[in-house]
């Protein structure tokens, strides 16, 4: 009976180990992501999307949009920062989480300023951010003409055999038939 109580806590113990080391993983891809969101190679970045995205979503419209999002000096997207990592779940040889993690959106508005209409054209768009990102979330400085927003984004994180580290699929509305053709729907739920 000892030993198989001295057993259980091995195992239990290795099973512990392991999970931790799998977050730490996902944390570790995470930050080197970060990392090529803020890097010349715009492409690099790409390369911690599940390759499934490019399906469906070609790989060079990414890549056109983060670059116009990239040399666009009115738009600034940083201060990311990792608020969670689900429990992981793993199914036929493949493992799944959800990572969550907020960011600051900063606009500078500043070239509208004396422009006709502009006031009304700003107060509908933050209309619109309020209402898609919440009151307290999006702040706008009317003395310098800059929208300041903080969103919370949610990316599953996915780690295949045929992978050699965990790939990230954005949690998106836009994004929800690539995720149900790659993640099983159980795991969805649970997640």
């Amino acid at each position: 009976m000892k030993q198989i109580f001295t057993i259980l806590i091995l195992v239990l113990t290795c099973g512990l180990q392991n999970v931790k080391g799998q977050q730490s993983e996902i944390t570790k891809t995470f930050d080197k992501y970060i990392e090529a969101t803020k890097s010349e190679n715009i492409e690099e970045q790409l390369d911690y999307y599940h390759p499934e995205i490019f399906k469906h979503l070609p790989r060079d419209t990414f890549l056109l949009a983060f670059k116009m999002l990239k040399s666009n000096p009115m738009i600034q997207v940083g201060n990311e920062k990792l608020v969670s990592v689900s429990k992981i779940y793993t199914e036929n040889k493949s493992s799944y989480a959800l990572l969550t993690f907020t960011q600051e959106i900063s606009m500078d508005m500043s070239n509208m300023k004396d422009e006709g209409g502009a006031s009304t054209a700003i107060s509908f768009m933050l209309i619109e951010l309020n209402k898609e990102h919440g009151e307290d979330n999006v702040i706008f400085n009317e003395d310098k003409y800059i929208v300041k927003i903080s969103m919370t984004n949610e990316f599953y994180t996915i780690l295949e055999p045929t992978l050699k580290e965990w790939k990230f699929l954005p949690k998106e509305d836009d994004t929800q038939i690539i995720i149900e053709q790659i993640i099983p729907k159980r795991i969805i739920k649970k997640i």
